[in-house]
């Protein structure tokens, strides 16, 4: 975590895959990036963190206005993406997201004006309804099962 406190305002991405950062070291990241505004990708792939550790995630990147890629596997991505309104490609795969988790994400992307490419695939436990309300938005979802 020292290299990302010292470079916290120039980090352009950062690779965080398979690392059980875990609930705590999510909330300590979100402390690391804050106030970076040239964050482009941040891949948490495969970290073990659930919505207690994730939900610091968007308050750091409330004033990241360069976000266009934002790569969560393994996390909960409810609370995530409020913020960042310059993305435009989500990669959601192989997470553990519910369908009360995708009908939150739903509500939120409501006035979001910049996503165009979500992937959903490998949630499992995705039920087909909701599925079906993704269709009305003007988003192209990604799942293939």
């Amino acid at each position: 975590m020292q290299i990302i406190f010292t470079c916290k305002k120039t980090l352009i991405q950062l690779h965080v895959q398979w690392n059980q950062i875990g609930d705590v070291g999510a909330h300590y990241l979100a402390h690391a990036i804050g106030n970076n505004k040239q964050l482009i990708s941040l891949d948490l792939w495969h970290n073990e963190t659930r919505e207690k550790g994730v939900h610091h995630l968007p308050d750091a990147l409330r004033y990241n206005m360069g976000t266009h890629i934002f790569f969560v596997k393994k996390s909960s991505p409810t609370y995530i993406f409020l913020y960042a309104q310059t993305l435009t490609t989500l990669n959601l795969r192989s997470n553990k997201i519910t369908t009360t988790g995708a009908q939150h994400f739903l509500n939120t992307l409501q006035n979001n004006q910049t996503l165009t490419t979500i992937y959903f695939d490998r949630n499992e436990a995705l039920q087909s309804e909701s599925n079906k309300s993704m269709e009305d938005y003007r988003i192209q979802w990604i799942n293939w099962y």
